[in-house]
C-alpha cells in the first residue's frame, strides 16, 4: 500500500478529475475530511485510504468512470469483480 501523504492525495485526486467531494463519496466520508486530509489537519484511517487506492487503481485498470452518474454500489461490484479477476489470474490484490 502506498503511505498516505497530503501530496500524493492531491495528486491522486486530480489525475483522476475528482473533486474533494468526489474522493469523499469514494470512501464514504464528509467533503471537509478530505479537505482535512490534504491540508495536513488529519489523516484518513488506514482502511479508508487502502479504499480509495482500490477503487482509483481499478479506474486506472480496467477504464471505469468515476463520475457522478456511477453509484458507490456499482464502483464497489467493479473492486469486487477487478479483484475477483486478478485471483483467477494468480495476481495478489
Amino acid at each position: 500500500m502506498r503511505p498516505f501523504h497530503p501530496r500524493t492525495l492531491r495528486n491522486l485526486r486530480a489525475a483522476h478529475g475528482l473533486t474533494q467531494a468526489g474522493a469523499a463519496a469514494l470512501v464514504h466520508v464528509s467533503p471537509g475530511a478530505v479537505d482535512h486530509w490534504e491540508a495536513a489537519r488529519a489523516k484518513p484511517d488506514p482502511a479508508r485510504w487502502e479504499l480509495l487506492l482500490i477503487k482509483l487503481d481499478a479506474h486506472e485498470r480496467y477504464g471505469q468512470r468515476l463520475g457522478a452518474a456511477e453509484t458507490l454500489d456499482e464502483l464497489d461490484a467493479r473492486a469486487r469483480i477487478g479483484a475477483e479477476l486478478d485471483a483467477l489470474l494468480g495476481r495478489v490484490a
